[in-house]
């Protein structure tokens, strides 16, 4: 479905970065590292992985494939 994301990191935390693409922003839930090496303010690519289960969606974003 989705490849990957490419923006502007406006928000950090510990495991999820929000990357502002196109004006939307994408809520990307992360390991430690990949939260780590996103710098707030930057625009980075994360490849992603969307989950959907009958009691939610997630969007889980890695700094490499």
């Amino acid at each position: 479905m989705y490849e990957f994301l490419r923006g502007k990191v406006v928000r950090k935390l510990p495991t999820a970065v929000v990357l502002d693409v196109g004006g939307v922003g994408w809520y990307v839930e992360t390991s430690l590292r990949t939260s780590g090496v996103s710098r707030l303010g930057a625009e980075t690519t994360l490849h992603v992985h969307h989950r959907q289960s009958e009691d939610s969606v997630r969007l889980f974003g890695f700094a490499e494939e």
